[in-house]
């Protein structure tokens, strides 16, 4: 993925990386998807709560994947080194 697929295979290059990408956030919707199974029961028998919960963690979902899309961006451009990002992510452990 990169400049060097892009230089060498032109528009076909740049293809192949959208579908990477495409690909990627796929699998991170599915894994996200995974950690959404909540019995709503157990939370509340407040129809409204479920609705408001419900929304709340698509939401939260969608910004984790733009976040996560981004921070690969922001890698695989080498705008963040590995090292980088893993510093962030343990800060971002820690505070939770």
């Amino acid at each position: 993925m990169g400049w060097g697929r892009m230089l060498l295979l032109g528009n076909f290059g740049q293809q192949m990386d959208i579908e990477e990408s495409k690909e990627d956030v796929a699998a991170l919707r599915r894994a996200l998807g995974d950690q959404r199974q909540i019995d709503y029961k157990l939370l509340a028998s407040d129809k409204e709560q479920e609705r408001q919960i419900a929304a709340l963690q698509l939401e939260n979902e969608a910004l984790q994947m733009c976040v996560a899309t981004l921070a690969k961006l922001l890698r695989d451009k080498g705008v963040v080194s590995d090292a980088e990002m893993e510093k962030i992510a343990s800060l971002i452990d820690m505070d939770s």
